[in-house]
């Protein structure tokens, strides 16, 4: 989810290497892969952070945090946003308490 929302990176990027790596080893659910195998699909997932972005994955949960906190405000006036707001009925200019 991070290297989609907050990265920008394709999900189907990520997609691929999960549904290789359980066909690689015959695991029918996400839930049959072991924490063995979470780990090498994790390595895989921030080498395709690096490769997409230029940048290492960004291993401290702090920086995480401020870069996605950035990602939801900056997403205020996406498109998805702006149709939700106005099928509900709420302002564009609706001020945080």
């Amino acid at each position: 989810m991070f290297g989609r929302i907050v990265l920008g990176v394709e999900g189907s990027e990520f997609d691929h290497v999960l549904e290789a790596y359980k066909e690689k080893v015959n695991a029918k659910l996400d839930t049959d892969l072991t924490a063995a195998h979470l780990k090498e699909i994790a390595e895989q997932f921030e080498e395709i952070v690096e490769k997409k972005t230029g940048a290492p994955f960004p291993a401290d949960p702090m920086t995480q945090l401020e870069m996605s906190v950035k990602a939801v405000f900056g997403s205020w006036f996406g498109k998805r946003a702006i149709d939700y707001r106005r099928i509900n009925k709420i302002p564009d200019d609706l001020e945080l308490p």
